[in-house]
């Protein structure tokens, strides 16, 4: 069980903010294709274009369907939309900490309608402030993005956000990052984390939390969660009252197992 104080967390957060500002570009480049676990939930996205009640606060013009996503990185999703669905309207609103890979998105087609805005989205899970509003959007997504959130209660807090903020009847698509299941990226963390540890500072408190560097650098990290079965149940039971699970699969990486995908719909209570 993880047992960081304010402190602590700050020290994370910090960490990985810096990380990614500074190699937005070379993270970016590496992260230009959609992932395979998508192509799987195209089935869901496609509904959301036909289920009555669409129209909400969030939509820009009539009949898109509108999408938030959390942690988006460089909008590479937008882009999977636009290609894989292009008959279909999208307005995507994608919140992430980080400005600079934001602004290192690809050209997006007309039929995707893109909106940025700039939220430290750990810190307002920490406050309990809200970072989306409320029931307004058709889907919900966050990929790539729950591994880096610190402590079991932060995490079980942004799941209830993420319910929160699609309409009822809308589907919430997360990934779980399962990297320590990987023989190699395992070994390379443990090496990582080692020295991580040492120039941070910082004990980690739980067993599958690990510091991860990138590519040759060797003074800076990120802060990163490996996830078990255990705990994604967990996650999806704490919000069991309000959402369905629709489906839980593994995909991506060459194993196929790289991460785990939870597709909920939010109940009309």
């Amino acid at each position: 069980m993880d047992n960081y104080n304010d402190q602590q967390i700050a020290q994370l957060i910090g960490a990985t903010q810096a990380f990614y500002a500074r190699h937005a570009a070379s993270f970016s480049q590496t992260r230009q294709r959609g992932w395979d676990g998508w192509a799987r939930l195209l089935p869901y996205l496609e509904e959301e274009r036909v289920r009555d009640g669409r129209a909400g606060v969030a939509c820009k013009a009539d009949g898109e369907v509108s999408i938030l996503d959390v942690a988006c990185g460089n909008f590479r999703f937008a882009s999977f939309l636009a290609e894989m669905l292009p008959q279909v309207s999208w307005y995507v609103q994608g919140i992430d900490a980080c400005d600079e890979l934001a602004q290192l998105r690809p050209p997006i087609p007309d039929q995707v309608h893109i909106h940025f805005e700039q939220q430290d989205i750990i810190a307002a899970l920490r406050t309990g402030a809200a970072f989306a509003e409320e029931s307004a959007f058709d889907g919900v997504v966050s990929f790539g993005f729950m591994h880096h959130v610190p402590t079991r209660a932060l995490r079980a807090r942004l799941m209830q956000t993420l319910i929160d903020a699609v309409k009822p009847g809308g589907m919430v698509a997360v990934s779980f990052w399962r990297f320590l299941s990987d023989e190699k990226l395992a070994r390379k963390a443990e090496i990582a984390t080692e020295v991580g540890q040492a120039m941070l500072d910082v004990s980690l408190q739980d067993e599958h939390d690990r510091l991860l560097g990138w590519q040759t650098s060797t003074d800076e990290f990120r802060y990163c969660h490996s996830f078990d079965a255990s705990e994604i149940d967990e996650l999806i039971t704490s919000v069991d009252a309000r959402a369905e699970l629709l489906e839980r699969f593994y995909a991506d990486g060459k194993s196929g197992l790289l991460n785990e995908y939870v597709v909920l719909r939010r109940r009309n209570l």
